[in-house]
């Protein structure tokens, strides 16, 4: 039973994180780029590869959010994934006016060049394999047009993540 909901958090863990995004991600490239590049280090849990993407001014929150990404997925075990994008399909529009300027007041005294909404659908398929008390438990995943929606905002040439779902135009905090 206690592998069963292991497990079963793993996958939810999984589909909650192909529609977040954790604050700036950033990429080379394209807004299709950044969020390809996101949904496949959150599919392979990998922390260090989603924070390699991120955009931070102080690497002391880089740190925190590292440690806090690790011991919440050390609780649910050891953990490893053989998770493939099979399906990514991204539309890309220009932001509102409002929207770009909350956009650069969340992340004022950053030059924020652009800015674009990104809806995507994206199909994911493999393995996730977990290791509780030396129990191991492996669960095949198959994700299937998995729809979302995130905002992205170019500065200095890469493309990051905003945390502001597209179409918001407040925070919330």
């Amino acid at each position: 039973m206690k592998k069963k909901l292991v497990i079963g958090a793993l996958i939810a863990v999984l589909a909650v994180g192909m529609v977040m995004a954790f604050t700036a991600c950033g990429a080379n490239g394209s807004p299709e780029s950044v969020v390809k590049a996101s949904i496949e280090s959150q599919s392979k849990f990998d922390v260090d590869a989603m924070l390699d993407l991120m955009y931070f001014e102080d690497s002391k929150d880089r740190e925190t959010l590292k440690k806090m990404f690790n011991e919440r997925l050390g609780e649910m075990g050891e953990i490893s994934s053989n998770i493939k994008i099979t399906k990514f399909e991204c539309t890309v529009t220009d932001v509102t006016d409002e929207e770009l300027e909350t956009i650069k007041a969340t992340y004022e005294g950053i030059d924020v060049q652009a800015a674009s909404n990104c809806e995507y659908t994206a199909s994911i398929e493999g393995t996730i394999k977990v290791s509780v008390g030396g129990v191991e438990n492996e669960q095949d995943v198959s994700v299937e047009d998995e729809k979302g929606s995130v905002t992205v905002y170019k500065v200095g040439g890469k493309w990051y993540m905003a945390i502001i779902p597209a179409g918001q135009t407040d925070i919330g905090m």
